[in-house]
């Protein structure tokens, strides 16, 4: 059954990112090496909070030349999927 769905999406020109630098971006296990990178918790937390809400972040980027941002939500949630969101808030908690 199709959605709707919320569109965020951000763009810019400049730097840019690598694939590599997208990975860690949305990476914890990277985060406490030591690397000239500017990447921080940002889009890892972003990831993590719009997965409990059934959505997605997309970064595309070109070195040099630009990075989109797009994130997406659903706009209804059926009250079964309200029980597994309880649900999933309550077991990313206790972890």
């Amino acid at each position: 059954m199709p959605f709707e769905i919320f569109l965020i999406e951000s763009a810019h020109t400049g730097h840019g990112m690598s694939n590599q630098e997208i990975q860690k971006a949305v990476s914890f296990k990277d985060f406490n090496e030591k690397t000239n990178s500017r990447n921080g918790l940002g889009f890892y937390i972003v990831k993590l909070i719009l997965k409990l809400f059934n959505g997605e972040i997309k970064i595309r980027s070109k070195e040099n030349k630009y990075t989109r941002v797009e994130i997406t939500l659903p706009l209804a949630v059926s009250a079964s999927d309200s029980n597994d969101f309880e649900k999933k808030i309550i077991n990313s908690t206790c972890k």
